[in-house]
């Protein structure tokens, strides 16, 4: 009984070392074709798409007359009234839509 035990046990480790080996061997290869799949991707071009995808989906009341930002609703000493999202860089302010 106790050689049946020691050879599962011995099996199992045997499995375990197998694995790991198998797993070195196969992580330099994914890190090669992760680096391939990666090596024409720029995030600034991403970056730049989306906003301008999002920005087409915005209503024309919603956005700023002077950058072409979006309206975004605020609250200040006076009350809630509409400023642009790129503030401070943009100053824009609306009352009501």
């Amino acid at each position: 009984m106790e050689t049946i035990i020691l050879l599962i046990f011995g099996g199992l480790i045997l499995w375990g070392i197998i694995a790991a080996i198998v797993e070195k061997i196969r992580q330099p290869i994914r890190d090669k074709a992760a680096q391939e799949a990666l090596k024409d991707f720029d995030i600034q071009k991403q970056k730049e798409e989306v906003l301008s995808v999002n920005n087409n989906f915005i209503p024309e009341e919603m956005k700023c007359l002077k950058c072409n930002g979006m309206l975004v609703r605020r609250i200040g000493k006076f009350g809630q009234f509409w400023g642009c999202v790129n503030f401070p860089n943009c100053h824009l302010t609306k009352r009501k839509l």
